[in-house]
């Protein structure tokens, strides 16, 4: 007990310390004007979409058909749920704002026994992916 209340005062004392110690102050300044971003350093192949869509980026953003964009992205895992209920989640997530929806093909859903895959119903990728 008495070396806890001996060192008290010790330990008390470097926690202030390293708080003293990691304040640096950050001077900000906006005054010229911001820097145009660089165009074409991805090279990412084709970006049109088959409805005419344009997705791009430049050093600072992504762009939709050549304005800047800042997508929202959700998962849904299409396995998991009826297939009846997909079209009308997926609309709901639209609705809330997301753009880009991810999913995962987990394939042990499609192939239970080795060699036999299975691509219907509720494990119906292609339908979910042309929703």
């Amino acid at each position: 007990m008495h070396l806890i209340v001996k060192c008290l005062p010790l330990l008390v004392a470097g926690a202030f310390a390293s708080t003293a110690c990691g304040q640096a102050l950050l001077h900000i300044d906006a005054s010229a004007p911001a820097r145009a971003p660089l165009e074409n350093q991805l090279q990412m192949g084709a970006s049109v979409s088959p409805s005419g869509e344009r997705i791009g980026a430049n050093s600072q953003y992504l762009t939709r058909n050549g304005k800047p964009w800042m997508p929202v992205m959700g998962e849904f895992h299409y396995s998991r749920t009826p297939a009846d209920e997909w079209e009308a989640e997926l609309r709901k997530m639209k609705a809330a704002g997301i753009d880009i929806v991810a999913t995962y093909i987990m394939w042990n859903h499609h192939e239970e026994q080795q060699g036999t895959y299975v691509w219907n119903g509720q494990r119906d990728l292609r339908r979910f992916v042309q929703l």
